[in-house]
């Protein structure tokens, strides 16, 4: 059981989430997306614009239907290229360079795949919406993405399970952790400036947003992945190789982790904001929703559930996990705490 987790981050929903839901919805329908009854409910089951809305509360009408499409499209593609049942090591490979150069160059054309379209044609909107630099910035996380999620396919292949310390730098990139950041600005119509986002304290809390981000995609989602059999490369697997008794103890040692990084996080925006830029105040606002608004929608997404009801997500007004057997070092992650 998942305990009630500590999130002093207040949740905001774009007021544009219902007219949008009315616009892309029927679009999913239409496209290639709703070809089949299959391919239609797993679109749906994802509930990408509730996510969107909450990510990015701030976008624009037309941004957030952009992000909402964007999110559709490559959730199709987690499920047919990433995670396609039976599907090999090399055909995956094969698959992710191929629809990763799909989106590089949204102008080329290929008639091979109705989705490798679909994910050109959402990649010419967002070049034309948001201009070349953050483009470029969107589809690196793009291929950020494809490539951890091979690294782990093949992790999973092998019968291996990947340690906590490993887990803190793949576990990020395989939920897509900078590719989500770049659709919020892409959705809000912000860029920071590369000078500012290479500093050390945003470093840090940008990678911290995606660890929290990710050990809460994870808690809600590891009776699915378990049920599926991919649950290997979930959070709860990484802390159960550490030596975690149980399942159950193996979650509120992962709580225990994200509370500890929650606590950086926070700290570290407190000491950024004393002197920050409006684009770095923006910034932070756009990894609090990150942070908040993954938590409310994986909590109750129909695509982590595997039975009928909603599991729901407490909020507690305190740390409730067991950080006590914790590695004393995690390398990618205890270089944190000395620098930010």
């Amino acid at each position: 059981m998942i305990p009630p987790l500590w999130c002093p981050i207040e949740p905001r929903v774009s007021p544009y989430l219902a007219a949008v839901k009315g616009e892309s919805l029927p679009w999913v329908r239409a496209s290639c997306l709703g070809s089949t009854p299959e391919r239609l409910d797993r679109s749906l089951a994802t509930e990408s614009v509730e996510w969107c809305a909450r990510l990015a509360p701030n976008a624009t009408h037309h941004g957030l239907r952009l992000m909402s499409d964007m999110f559709h499209a490559i959730y199709a593609v987690d499920d047919e290229v990433v995670d396609r049942p039976g599907i090999t090591f090399p055909e995956l490979v094969s698959g992710a360079h191929r629809v990763s150069w799909c989106a590089d160059n949204p102008e080329a054309g290929t008639g091979e795949s109705d989705l490798f379209a679909l994910v050109q044609d959402v990649s010419l909107r967002i070049l034309e919406h948001s201009g070349a630099d953050l483009h470029r910035r969107w589809s690196s996380g793009f291929s950020t993405w494809l490539r951890a999620a091979g690294s782990l396919h093949g992790t999973r292949a092998t019968g291996a399970t990947t340690s906590l310390d490993d887990f803190m730098i793949m576990g990020p990139a395989d939920r897509a952790a900078d590719f989500i950041l770049a659709s919020i600005e892409i959705a809000e119509g912000t860029s920071l400036p590369e000078a500012e986002r290479s500093r050390i304290g945003l470093r840090v809390a940008v990678q911290a947003a995606g660890v929290i981000m990710t050990i809460d995609h994870d808690l809600f989602g590891y009776q699915r992945e378990s049920s599926d059999g991919t649950d290997s490369t979930n959070v709860v697997a990484a802390v159960l190789n550490e030596g975690a008794a149980s399942i159950q103890d193996a979650i509120l040692v992962s709580v225990g982790l994200r509370d500890r990084v929650m606590e950086l996080y926070l700290k570290v925006k407190e000491k950024e904001l004393v002197s920050a830029s409006p684009e770095v105040r923006t910034l932070f606002g756009q990894l609090d929703c990150m942070i908040r608004g993954t938590l409310d929608w994986a909590a109750v997404v129909r695509r982590n559930r595997t039975g009928t009801g909603r599991s729901g997500g407490a909020i507690a007004d305190r740390p409730t996990g067991d950080s006590s057997s914790l590695p004393a070092e995690l390398p990618s992650i205890s270089w944190w705490w000395r620098l930010a």
